[in-house]
């Protein structure tokens, strides 16, 4: 901080005087060196040992602690290990975080003697299969404000192999004619190529071009090819394992159709994709197999100045079983309606008797139970009724016969008792009564 003191005086002698107090604020850091760009190699961390040299910021004030962030807009910055092991710790207290959205943002905090070296470990790490042009944003800050510097980093790219996502079968219908293979409305799995260096190719998708073939063990395939690809196309007839090319066509509103066993030419990943959308086999009656192969012919990220970044073509193929789904004759059909209808009735009948016998099964169960539960009061009222049928014949003089046989009498009781112990034996002698007379 500093002042300083004025003072004003008028024509008639009058004086004033002020004082004005000057407030320095420190600038935020500046960049005194940084380099022009920086090169890093497609999904690689750059550099390989250590990290960017030449990032370096100054400030006036070595004590204060500043912040320092760092972000890559098409891939991720992260700190060399190495260089952080061997960095001195009395130089002072480095803090580490990652910030933003994505967590890609790498903030350094400490004061400037261990920013610059932190600064020098930086390394790059781009995005999957990005290559081209990149920046990298460092920002300084005090508690005055913010300093912000873009540096350009050049990411060479890599070639990567070309891809094809097909399944490992297709059933297709058995109707003697034409079958499309991959049907878009209704198969559920995905069919298609690409590579992953067409994104960043800086030619654009039309300079991107590739060789695809399609070839059928049995049967033959048709394609309906626009007429631009007529020069580069190939076909492999039947029985014959070389390419030709196409000697004689009819050009029908700038397409051509072909029939093969085999079809190649040179193109776009769309018209490619635009191949197997409306690819057809016809024949093969007993399945097939499709085999398709895709070249990147040399093409990536690399356009025009190709001369010292030349590429080895990379390759991919893949294998599709056809199978065709066989239909019933007219025989087969009928028997197995009258296998089902005959199996349908079988089990009807047996449902209906399992359910009639359960039924009969739980009638009898209800009304077993409910005569025991009447049988239980009887043991009782059928002594009493014979006490009073014994009694009364007693007194008349007139004995029933069933009473000289025990056994039968027995047996009755015990049945109309309801019990299944058995009933004591009563030994009954013969009584003669005198017939008296009357007075």
């Amino acid at each position: 901080n500093d002042s300083f003191l004025y003072t004003i005086v008028d024509i008639n002698g009058n004086l004033a005087a002020a004082t004005v107090h000057i407030f320095i604020l420190t600038a935020p850091p500046q960049f005194v060196s940084f380099s022009g760009g920086l090169q890093a190699t497609e999904d690689l961390i750059s550099p390989r040992s250590g990290g960017f040299s030449g990032l370096e910021i100054s400030y006036s004030d070595l004590m204060e602690n500043i912040s320092v962030t760092v972000q890559a807009l098409s891939g991720s910055v992260i700190l060399s290990p190495m260089l952080m092991q061997f960095r001195q710790p009395a130089s002072g207290r480095l803090s580490v975080s990652n910030g933003g959205e994505d967590g890609r943002l790498l903030i350094l905090e400490g004061q400037i003697g261990v920013i610059n070296p932190a600064l020098q470990s930086i390394q790059y790490l781009g995005n999957e299969n990005f290559a081209g042009v990149d920046s990298l944003r460092l920002s300084t800050r005090n508690k005055n404000g913010i300093n912000q510097l873009d540096v350009p980093v050049f990411v060479e790219p890599v070639n990567d192999p070309p891809f094809i996502d097909v399944p490992q079968y297709i059933m297709l219908e058995s109707n003697g004619s034409e079958s499309l293979i991959f049907h878009r409305e209704t198969d559920k799995f995905n069919f298609s190529v690409g590579d992953p260096d067409l994104a960043s190719f800086p030619g654009g998708e039309s300079l991107f071009l590739v060789t695809f073939s399609v070839e059928v063990t049995d049967g033959f395939l048709l394609a309906n090819l626009p007429s631009e690809l007529i020069n580069s196309t190939d076909l492999k007839l039947r029985n014959v394992f070389q390419w030709q090319p196409i000697q004689t066509y009819a050009a029908i509103s700038k397409h051509v159709n072909v029939k093969a066993s085999g079809i190649r030419f040179r193109g776009t990943i769309k018209q490619c994709n635009d191949l197997m959308q409306q690819l057809l086999h016809h024949g093969g009656e007993n399945g097939a197999v499709l085999t398709l192969k895709l070249s990147d012919m040399g093409n990536y990220g690399c356009f025009l100045d190709c001369t010292e970044r030349i590429s080895l073509p990379l390759h991919a193929k893949a294998h599709v079983n056809l199978i065709r789904k066989r239909p019933l004759s007219s025989l087969a059909a009928h028997v197995l309606g009258s296998v089902i209808v005959v199996e349908s009735l079988i089990v009807f009948s047996l449902a209906t008797l399992l359910l009639f016998f359960t039924c009969k099964c739980a009638f009898l169960l209800v009304h077993e139970k409910r005569n025991e539960q009447k049988n239980s009061h009887k043991p009782t009222d059928n002594a009493q009724v014979l006490n009073g049928n014994v009694s009364t014949r007693t007194i008349t003089g007139c004995l029933p016969e069933s009473i000289w046989n025990r056994h039968p009498l027995q047996r009755q009781v015990g049945e109309t008792s309801g019990e299944h112990k058995q009933s004591p034996e009563i030994n009954i002698t013969p009584l003669e009564l005198d017939k008296g007379t009357s007075s």
